[in-house]
């Protein structure tokens, strides 16, 4: 059976926003942001291990450094930032279900005001309702090569640091988040069930004291409402109001690498804190095999590259694929693997110094875009969100910014491309 993060990062990826996530208040030490490095655990969780983009003193990198750390310095200029990405009570779900529009008033067995009503119209399905304002913080595509070149260096440094943690894990699962949706108060769920409802009830504004509620019809439905401290089915009161600022991560971009299975790639230590369950070895080493079991949206597209050029490490993003989908004019399948066959996308092969050759998606679409002014109400309200397109299609932008120099912090890294390809 699909495992439930799975399920709501597919029914809502359409939406363009990322990943949804079903733990917004997860790592509980320090909120989720760019640059962080981690990985999703069995249940989907995103463990951090440590963060590239801030200083090395950072409390955020208290678990330790990886022994080749090097700061990864993305210019301001090569990020956006969208203050109004979600607004409050705006339903995301999926395009198969019905959300039937409410004029905010409460219905006759509710105290409450209603928010919205989803029906279920497949057996799966899956929502996400921010009760106060959601901004966006995403890293553009001119930042990509920069982005790309870090991780191929230095992935298996990280990987002895997890292991020098007491993780368990594969080389190939680490992802380095380049993007995030954030809110204060939200509700997360999905059905597993065809025909089911979920009732949202509550006041779509911007109060720490009111929080949403999720009536659904069915069992078969799992519903989170929070922010939650711990792992506690009902938050307190105290730790409700405790939170004012936008902290809580909605959605997820991501960046992440395959290798070609030359070698093990699985290496077990001591059991620890954020361990994960033993899983499948990969089986015959001389070839890269989709697991049956992929951690992310993204999984099949790394195979796809592996298969269909003689790198020996792939690596993509969400928005990457996203981007590649956009321009083709082509929705997110139900199976990407066998949709990327049969659409046959080329490959661009770059190989670095050291002799590692990576594929990727080419960049090679001119991609242009506007920026919403600072304060622009640029979401739309729960009551029209269903039958509007997305508020912010970050491929439709127009990218009038470029790097004022090739010169970053990669100082003793540096990369040669076989093929030179224009963004």
């Amino acid at each position: 059976m699909q495992r439930p993060a799975m399920i709501l990062q597919r029914e809502l990826l359409h939406h363009n926003r990322g990943a949804a996530y079903m733990y917004p208040n997860y790592p509980l030490d320090y909120e989720i942001k760019l640059g962080d490095i981690g990985w999703f655990g069995w249940d989907g969780q995103f463990i951090r291990l440590f963060n590239v983009m801030v200083d090395s003193s950072d409390p955020r990198n208290t678990y330790g450094l990886p022994e080749d750390y090097e700061w990864l310095d993305i210019p301001t200029h090569l990020r956006q930032n969208i203050p109004h990405d979600l607004s409050p009570g705006q339903i995301l779900c999926s395009s198969s279900a019905e959300v039937v529009k409410s004029n905010g008033e409460p219905a006759a067995d509710e105290s409450e005001p209603v928010v919205g009503i989803i029906r279920f119209l497949k057996d799966k399905g899956g929502f996400v309702v921010p009760q106060s304002t959601g901004f966006r913080e995403i890293t553009l595509p001119e930042a990509n090569d920069l982005m790309h070149n870090y991780m191929i260096a230095h992935r298996e440094g990280w990987f002895r640091l997890a292991v020098k943690c007491h993780h368990v894990l594969h080389r190939d699962d680490f992802v380095m988040i380049t993007g995030v949706v954030k809110t204060q108060q939200w509700a997360v769920g999905l059905s597993r069930k065809k025909d089911t409802q979920v009732t949202v009830l509550g006041t779509a504004c911007d109060d720490p004291t009111e929080l949403l509620i999720v009536r659904p019809t069915e069992p078969s439905c799992i519903v989170r409402v929070g922010p939650r401290i711990g792992f506690y089915r009902f938050p307190t009161l105290n730790s409700i109001m405790a939170n004012t600022v936008a902290d809580q991560a909605l959605f997820l971009n991501f960046l992440k690498a395959r290798s070609r299975a030359f070698m093990p790639d699985k290496v077990e230590a001591t059991a620890g804190p954020h361990t994960l369950p033993d899983g499948p070895d990969d089986g015959d080493l001389g070839h890269s095999e989709a697991r049956s079991d992929p951690s992310s949206c993204i999984d099949p597209a790394l195979e796809y590259i592996l298969e269909s050029s003689d790198c020996d490490v792939a690596i993509t993003s969400d928005m990457e694929v996203y981007r590649l989908l956009h321009f083709k004019g082509e929705p997110w399948p139900d199976d990407l693997l066998s949709f990327l066959r049969l659409l046959a996308p080329r490959i661009e092969v770059k190989v670095t110094d050291s002799g590692t050759r990576y594929g990727r998606f080419p960049l090679d679409t001119e991609v242009t875009t506007s920026h919403p002014a600072e304060g622009d109400q640029c979401s739309v309200e729960a009551s029209t969100a269903p039958e509007l397109p997305v508020a912010h299609d970050f491929f439709s932008l127009n990218l009038t910014c470029r790097p004022k120099s090739s010169q970053h912090s990669l100082s003793s890294t540096q990369f040669s491309s076989r093929e030179i390809v224009a963004f």
